[in-house]
């Protein structure tokens, strides 16, 4: 784990492209998750 801290500190554009890449999928998983949840509510009202 020191090492990779180490590695990521070097490199600040691979650091930030996976920082980017990070938040654009977790965005991604709510808004599917959020999607599914509504999804499920309206069937289950039928």
């Amino acid at each position: 784990m020191k090492s990779y801290l180490k590695f990521l500190s070097r490199n600040k554009l691979y650091t930030a492209i996976e920082a980017v890449g990070l938040a654009v999928s977790l965005a991604f998983v709510i808004l599917i998750g959020s999607y599914v949840v509504q999804q499920y509510e309206v069937a289950h009202e039928c």
